[in-house]
């Protein structure tokens, strides 16, 4: 798949930040020509997959995401790398509304939720230096 207008932000992996680079990605994907319910569904991808990159990272002050935007022949490819823990996200537990219910275990809901929010997700770890979510 051939990429146009590649765009890449690099940004402290802080929650607060995170609705920041939200509103760039809605005016990206606007100029890219995504409708404004798709751009806001993109956003929302984003805000939910760096909460869950976030949530499995080392916390340290120093730790960094970084934002890949790249416009396709068939809409918007979004790459987020963070330095996360080693994880498989196969493996680790899907969201379970029952258990949400039950005892407001939210465990899985980022991943959950981005994955409603876009066509793919995948999430892959490409060694200790970083790990890569494609929206």
């Amino acid at each position: 798949m051939q990429h146009f207008d590649v765009v890449s932000i690099t940004f402290p992996s802080k929650p607060g930040l995170i609705p920041v680079f939200g509103v760039a990605i809605r005016e990206y994907a606007l100029l890219a020509g995504l409708s404004p319910k798709d751009a806001q569904r993109l956003c929302l991808a984003f805000e939910e997959a760096s909460s869950y990159a976030i949530s499995l990272g080392f916390g340290r002050e120093d730790d960094l995401l970084r934002l890949e935007l790249y416009r396709t022949t068939i809409g918007i490819e979004m790459v987020l790398r963070s330095k996360g823990l080693p994880l498989d996200d196969e493996a680790l537990p899907a969201f379970d509304p029952q258990r949400f219910a039950d005892v407001e275990d939210a465990t899985g809901l980022h991943s959950f939720l981005a994955r409603q929010m876009v066509d793919k997700v995948t999430f892959s770890l490409l060694g200790v230096e970083s790990a890569r979510s494609a929206l």
